[in-house]
């Protein structure tokens, strides 16, 4: 559809000293759409026309300037509507024209983008990480004078700087650390693309190295064994090898594991269940309750031990060096012990172990607990065997 443009002076409008504003008229396909250009200009200078004021000086000079980028304008968004599959009509770009989105710059864009995540996360944890990062950013913009970039000014060559400068300033050599903060910038382009402020991603074809995961660690049966059966004399040191336990027995993280209370177990199918929305996603986990698992809940009746999560993976050390496990005891290896035990001691389907682990996606368990031990194999191919041998 065509658009038209008009300008006119509205003489119905004019003041005592013999002025009267120009006005703009939007055709599209006979629909009108009218709005004062904010210029005014006797009765006698206007150039009907040409559709021009009339003289020469400067403030002719820019009232002409003005009505031209208005044409020109109407046009563009035209077929920006057009490109973008957008319904346009006369009122459409008036509204655009007259109320213009001002692009914030790409400073305001990543604080937006982290004050929402710290603003809507319920993990402490999540709103720690995206503090440190969205600090990282404005020390960043500031030391490289980079406060006034606009949307657009974001590309491949500014993730590489600012790469090297985590490099320098924050000595990090992390892979994942640096990824997840070039993560931030793809999502901050991918709302400004949305709301029309860039018109294509720039960052779609940035990667960035991903640290080696490796076999994931966990506790074996015999050390998980080795943690219950062992007493020890300071109770403290007694009471994280509980904790840790419930860990290894239900999958939760430690955040969850201090908000577990009795009120959260549930039976279905008259089957015991602890069911409960993890802190960091908000997503429900319902892992199986086992008998060792309710055997420690009932050692606390008025509820689990409460303690930090830095004292807790500090006293982990301590039971770790006292048992002779190698394995570098955290918070997370309880989690990590769980998923493994049920793939692999169980024979759970992945769909399952993600589902108790309260994973947002099976992808996520895939990569974190595919590996499948010697153990599983052997008996997987036992139970194939025997069939064919009968």
């Amino acid at each position: 559809m065509k658009v038209n443009v008009l300008f006119y002076l509205k003489k119905s409008k004019g003041n005592k000293r013999g002025l009267a504003p120009i006005w703009c008229r939007i055709t599209v396909n006979k629909n009108r759409a009218e709005f004062s250009t904010g210029q005014t200009l006797p009765l006698d200078r206007f150039d009907q026309d040409r559709q021009r004021a009339k003289g020469e000086s400067g403030l002719i000079d820019a009232i002409n300037s003005n009505l031209s980028w208005i044409q020109t304008q109407a046009q563009i968004l035209k077929l920006y509507a057009q490109h973008k599959g957008i319904a346009y009509s006369a009122q459409y770009i008036k509204e655009k024209l007259v109320n213009p989105r001002v692009a914030p710059t790409l400073n305001e864009a990543v604080k937006d983008f982290c004050q929402n995540r710290i603003d809507t996360s319920e993990c402490e944890g999540t709103k720690k990480t995206y503090r440190n990062r969205l600090n990282n950013f404005i020390q960043y913009f500031k030391n490289t004078n980079r406060l006034h970039y606009t949307l657009d000014m974001l590309n491949p060559q500014l993730c590489d700087e600012f790469i090297c400068w985590l490099q320098i300033e924050k000595k990090s050599i992390n892979p994942d650390y640096m990824r997840k903060h070039i993560e931030v910038l793809k999502a901050v382009e991918r709302n400004a693309m949305a709301l029309g402020f860039v018109e294509y991603l720039k960052l779609a074809n940035v990667r960035t190295l991903r640290t080696n995961r490796g076999a994931p660690l966990y506790l074996t049966e015999v050390e998980i064994t080795q943690l219950t059966a062992h007493k020890f004399i300071q109770p403290r040191l007694q009471h994280v090898a509980h904790l840790f336990l419930m860990q290894c027995y239900t999958g939760m993280a430690y955040v969850d594991l201090m908000e577990f209370n009795v009120s959260k177990i549930v039976k279905i199918d008259n089957k015991d269940f602890i069911e409960y929305k993890r802190g960091k996603t908000g997503v429900t986990a319902l892992p199986l309750l086992l008998h060792e698992t309710m055997a420690i809940i009932n050692l606390y009746p008025t509820g689990l031990p409460q303690i930090s999560n830095q004292k807790y993976n500090s006293y982990l050390k301590e039971v770790a060096d006292i048992l002779g496990i190698e394995t570098k005891l955290t918070t997370h290896i309880g989690r990590k012990t769980f998923g493994m035990r049920m793939l692999n001691e169980y024979g759970l389907t992945i769909e399952a172990v993600s589902k108790m682990l309260g994973h947002s996606t099976i992808r996520m368990t895939e990569q974190s607990y595919s590996r499948v031990t010697h153990r599983r194999l052997v008996n997987e191919v036992i139970s194939i065997s025997q069939p064919m041998a009968a």
